[in-house]
Formats: C-alpha cells, sequence, structure tokens
C-alpha cells in the first residue's frame, strides 16, 4: 500500500483503519515516505485519538513537531482542498 499510494486519507473505522494509520504515520516519522496523511475527522470521530496525539506530545513521548505528520480535515471538500494544497507547494 505504501508502495503504490501517493497520499493516505484515514477515514473513521475500526482497528484495521488505526493500525494501518499508525503504521503510515510511523513509516512517514522514520523517513520512509514524505507523503500526506489526511485524518478525516467526520463528526468529531477522531476527537479522541488527536487528543491522545496531543497529550502524548504533553507528556514527551510524541515530538512537538510530529504532530504535524497528520493533517486534519472535517469534511471530504476539507480533506481534498488540503491534498490539493499540499501537492502545489509539496510537503
Amino acid at each position: 500500500m505504501h508502495a503504490y499510494a501517493t497520499d493516505f486519507v484515514a477515514l473513521p473505522g475500526g482497528f484495521g483503519t488505526f493500525d494501518e494509520l499508525f503504521e503510515t504515520v510511523t513509516l512517514r516519522q522514520l523517513g520512509y515516505h514524505q507523503k500526506p496523511i489526511i485524518v478525516l475527522n467526520i463528526g468529531g470521530y477522531y476527537d479522541p485519538l488527536l487528543a491522545l496525539f496531543q497529550h502524548a506530545v504533553t507528556q514527551g513521548y510524541i515530538g512537538a513537531a510530529h504532530i504535524q505528520i497528520c493533517r486534519v480535515a472535517t469534511t471530504v471538500q476539507q480533506a481534498m482542498t488540503l491534498l490539493e494544497e499540499i501537492g502545489e507547494k509539496g510537503l
């Protein structure tokens, strides 16, 4: 999946989605790819996870710069706009 994708969008889902999201974020953090990662936070689904990310930064387990690896969109249109902007600017 990582070799063939141009970008990643995590929709609301279960453990499989969480697994793929964490793997994709980790691979980017380690420098294996520089592809955009968008979390589609429809209806606040990912709010608890995003709060956990922020808590991990506060506690010193995630570097503040790494919190920016995932971009967050609340609508499909916003996700598409983010992907277009990222594509125009590069990462």
